[in-house]
């Protein structure tokens, strides 16, 4: 049997973060640590990353045009499919929030 989860987004924030606390019916499922420890994973992609580089391109229309339009897109996979690998041997895993326009995100549990 396969359920699904949908944690939501922080509405406490502006900012792309999902709510960390532990839905109660996953606690007889999986550790607390482990849970906290995957969705700050995924929310840490979220964070603003300041550099030169990225000063320049907000105040210069050209390379903006020019820059990958999807600048988390690949470390967020990178980190869903890391997470994924933990939470394998459980029978769970989660969707990339991409496709749920980052509204919330989705916890898959096979059973």
């Amino acid at each position: 049997m396969n359920y699904k989860i949908e944690i939501p987004r922080d509405w406490r924030t502006s900012e792309i973060r999902f709510i960390d606390e532990m839905p109660l019916c996953l606690i007889d499922k999986l550790d607390k640590e482990i849970y906290k420890e995957s969705i700050n994973s995924i929310n840490n992609i979220f964070k603003p990353k300041y550099s030169y580089l990225g000063i320049f391109k907000m105040l210069t229309l050209v390379p903006y045009l020019f820059s990958d339009k999807s600048s988390y897109d690949k470390d967020l996979d990178k980190v869903i499919e890391n997470v994924n690998k933990k939470l394998k041997d459980k029978g769970m895993s989660f969707g990339n929030p991409k496709y749920e326009n980052y509204t919330h995100l989705v916890l898959k549990i096979d059973e």
